[in-house]
């Protein structure tokens, strides 16, 4: 199973940061916090994929819906 940290170590560091176009530094925070920011997933993924790395979207920050604010919205728009 894939964690920020083998994440990090199979990619390297300083090459997920100038992907990301971020100093070492603050891949070394997620790293330290366990958790991607979201904005990040879109890239990480990216170098995942090239690595074939498994790339958990738990991983990252990503705020969850609320079930029940999910099913409203849906019942008042009519989405599917």
């Amino acid at each position: 199973m894939s964690t920020v940290t083998s994440i990090c170590t199979a990619i390297g560091r300083r090459n997920l940061a100038n992907a990301l176009n971020v100093g070492v530094t603050a891949v070394g925070n997620a790293v330290k916090e366990g958790r991607f920011p979201a904005k990040w997933y879109v890239v990480v993924r990216a170098q995942c994929d090239a690595a074939d790395i498994e790339c958990p979207t738990h991983l990252f920050t990503f705020v969850a819906a609320d079930a029940k604010q999910v099913d409203d919205r849906h019942e008042r728009t009519g989405a599917a």
